[in-house]
Parts: structure tokens; sequence; C-alpha cells
């Protein structure tokens, strides 16, 4: 399946790189032949979806070549603009300048040029004095001149007269040093006239942009397949990973339950136990002292100390249950928070693991 794809999309980038070559579509509407989308379509036609996909993505890759190439040979000049930020504060001031003329090359053909200056221009065309030294230093430090190339066509450019194939950079306010020129690899010159320099740097850039176009196309394909697999494999991980975290929460809901419902139970115990020992105790200590009081004084003062010590063992026990209950509260309190804490951080330690995974 994967080798199918593979030559499928080898073929459709040979057939498109053949009808480049050829020149389909140099001139006004000229179409592509439809023998070479039938015989495509022969070829790439199964029942399988994996060549449809493949189909698709190779027309698509090829639309996206050369939509860039054509953004950068066909005539589309990006003016350079500051904002006016060291221009005269006028209205209809622009800070870039674009002059037209014709180039008259040593053979006599003769094709437009253009060549931008970064100056400021007002309205009438003419150059306006800048604010001080710092424009007139920043624009001198880069001029381009978009120079053309003789009988240079392209397919996807026949329907647009200036094509800008040279592209000479001055990035120095003298006109004679530090001047650098290339010329667009992806220009494809045929005319006659040409120099020997134009033939083969067109000859050896048009086979560097077949090879290259199939290079491209052939790893795009990879890259999809890896993708989808990878994508597979990420939606089985975040698919565990949510499972993991439920049953971690779930577990650690019970175990809070369970220990808050331990902890309340044994200091309700400890409680009673506390109350019901100094109950005893103060029974035992009474009885002690009503014996001693019978025996030693009279039923008055016997009277008075049952009454005192009464009071003695109802304060006590009130203060025990108070201090009981305050240590209830505060032991419960504390559980809670640390349970909690600990929870949370698991929570939050297990929600970073499946984010770094859905990563």
């Amino acid at each position: 399946m994967e080798q199918s794809q593979t030559g499928c999309i080898c073929f459709c980038c040979l057939v498109g790189t053949s009808w480049l070559k050829k020149g389909y579509g140099s001139k006004p509407g000229q179409k592509i032949p439809p023998l070479i989308w039938i015989v495509t379509l022969l070829v790439c036609s199964d029942e399988s979806e994996g060549k449809m996909k493949a189909l698709l993505l190779a027309v698509f890759v090829l639309s996206v070549a050369a939509t860039g190439v054509s953004a950068g040979v066909c005539g589309y000049q990006f003016v350079w603009r500051n904002n006016n930020m060291t221009c005269p504060d006028e209205e209809g001031v622009v800070c870039a300048d674009v002059f037209d003329h014709v180039r008259n090359w040593y053979n006599g053909t003769t094709c437009p040029e253009k060549r931008v200056l970064h100056n400021c221009m007002c309205p009438g065309n003419t150059v306006c004095p800048v604010r001080d030294d710092s424009h007139r230093l920043w624009a001198s430090s880069r001029h381009a001149r978009f120079m053309c190339q003789p009988a240079c066509t392209l397919p996807w450019c026949a329907d647009l007269s200036n094509v800008y194939a040279m592209t000479t950079v001055q990035r120095s306010p003298q006109s004679s040093s530090n001047t650098s020129s290339s010329i667009s690899s992806s220009c494809c010159c045929r005319s006659s006239s040409n120099t020997s320099r134009s033939s083969s740097s067109s000859s050896s850039s048009s086979s560097s942009s077949s090879s290259s176009s199939v290079v491209v196309v052939v790893l795009v394909v990879a890259v999809v397949e890896v993708v989808e697999v990878v994508a597979v494999v990420e939606v089985v991980e975040v698919v565990v990973v949510v499972v993991v975290v439920i049953v971690l929460v779930v577990v650690v809901a019970v175990v809070i339950v369970v220990v808050v419902v331990v902890v309340v139970v044994v200091v309700v115990v400890v409680e009673v136990v506390v109350i019901v020992v100094v109950v005893v105790e103060a029974a035992a200590i009474l009885v002690v002292v009503v014996v001693v009081v019978v025996v030693v004084v009279s039923v008055e003062v016997v009277v008075v100390i049952v009454v005192v010590v009464v009071a003695v063992v109802v304060i006590v026990v009130v203060v025990v249950g108070a201090a009981a209950t305050i240590v209830v509260v505060v032991v419960f309190v504390v559980v809670v928070v640390v349970v909690v804490s600990s929870s949370s951080s698991s929570s939050s330690s297990s929600s970073s693991n499946s984010s770094y995974l859905r990563c």
C-alpha cells in the first residue's frame, strides 16, 4: 500500500515537472492537455482510499510550490515603508520611491526595470527633505534593484508582462561598492539571446527543482503517515491516563471517608472513657470522704462536703468534656486538611503526567 502511494506521488510529480518544462500554460488561455490528467487518474485511481489521498496531497504540494514561486518572480513587489517616522509631517508623504525605466541590454533586448531607493517622497513626485541625517543614513544602507531578464517566461506567469528575475542589493551609500547580484533559480530562460550564464543557471535550476519537488512530496507523505500513527498512539495514551486518574480519584475519596469515620469513632470512644473514669474517681473520693466525715464529724458538715464534692465533680466533668470536644474538632480538621492536600497533590501530579503524554 505504502509503495503504491509513493509510486503514485512520484508519477504525479514527474508529470507536473514535464508539464512545466514543456511550457504548458505559458500562453494566456492555454490549458493542461486532458491526456495528462487522464493518465494520472488511471495510474492513481484504485479502490483504496490511500491512493486518492496521496493524489490530492501531490496536487496540493504542487499548487503551493507554484504559488510560492509566482509570488517571488512574477512581478509582485513589496515596497518598504516605515510609517514616515523620519519624514516631514506633511500630508501625502510616502517614505518609499519606486523608479521605473527601460533597460537596454547589450544584445539590443529592452525590458522594464524597477529600482527602490527608500526616499521621502512628497506629493507631485518630488523628494522631500528629511528631519535629520538618520533617515538618509538608514535608507542608503539598503538599495534594491529589481532587474529584468530578457525572454524569461514561466508557465504560471504567462499573463504578466514584467517578470523580474535578477535582484541587485546595494548595502552602502556609495553605488560602486558592496553590491551583490543574484539570479532567481525559479526563472527558466529559454531564449537563444540569453547569456551562457543564464542558460546554465536555468538548466541546473530546473533539474534541481524537479528532484527537490519529488523529494519534498515523498517526505510530506512519510510525515503524514507518521503523524497518523502518532495520533492513534496519543489517543490510546490519553484514554489510559483518564481511566487511571478516575480510579485514583475514587480510591482517594474512599480512603478519605474511611479515615474520617475511624477518627470520629476513636475520638468519641476516648471521650466517653475519660468521662467514665473521672466520674468513677469522683464517686470513690466522695464515698471515702462521707465515711470519714460520718465517723469523725457531724451530719451537717457531711452535707456541706457532699455538695462541694458534687460541684467539683460536675465542674471537672464539664471541663474534661469541653477539652475532649476541642481535641476531637482539632484532630478532625487536621486529618481532613492532610488528606485533602495529599489527594490534591496526587491529582495534580497525575494531571501533569497526562498533559505530558498528550504532548
